[in-house]
């Protein structure tokens, strides 16, 4: 026989293995496995009305832990592969449109976003297994390669290629 798996059976297993991914990544740091799987929980309820209105609670803690008391800005509507990993969870903003791949490392203030105010500036995309060190800005719409590495304290405004370390302001490659 065919073995089928109905919608919301393969939606609970992949909700099931991101938060595995996201623990080993994280297990070490309390701080940010509590952020993940917050974030985890309302990114799996984005797509259900009344999953979402059940987690208004969530979202509210979520917020209040999230952005008032570590001063991170991650949307449960951002995409964001699994296995991300927060070293240090405080000041990071990621925009809301920006696009992160499996097992990426984001440190301490870290901002991903857009170049201007409106809506209409793209937004990075980041392949697997990204680097970003701490102090660093990568905004407008670029793509970022897989298994690249970011040093601390770069401005990155342009494409990187894969598998490469880049580093200045601007982040050249090294």
């Amino acid at each position: 026989g065919v073995f089928y798996m109905r919608e919301s059976s393969r939606e609970n297993a992949r909700l099931y293995d991101y938060l595995v991914a996201d623990y080993i990544a994280n297990r070490s740091c309390k701080k940010a496995l509590l952020l993940i799987v917050m974030f985890r929980l309302l990114n799996f309820c984005q797509e259900n009305q009344i999953l979402l209105i059940l987690s208004i609670p969530l979202w509210i803690l979520y917020k209040v832990y999230a952005e008032i008391i570590m001063h991170v800005e991650l949307s449960p509507r951002t995409r964001v592969g699994k296995g991300l990993l927060l070293p240090h969870p405080f000041s990071i903003v990621v925009n809301s449109s920006a696009i992160i791949g499996d097992h990426c490392i984001i440190r301490t203030c870290t901002t991903i976003g857009n170049k201007g105010i409106t809506k209409k500036s793209g937004c990075p995309i980041c392949g697997n297994q990204v680097e970003i060190g701490s102090n660093c800005a990568v905004i407008g719409e670029i793509s970022i390669g897989d298994n690249v590495v970011i040093g601390v304290g770069s401005v990155v405004t342009k494409s990187l290629e894969s598998n490469h370390i880049y580093a200045g302001n601007p982040a050249r490659l090294i």
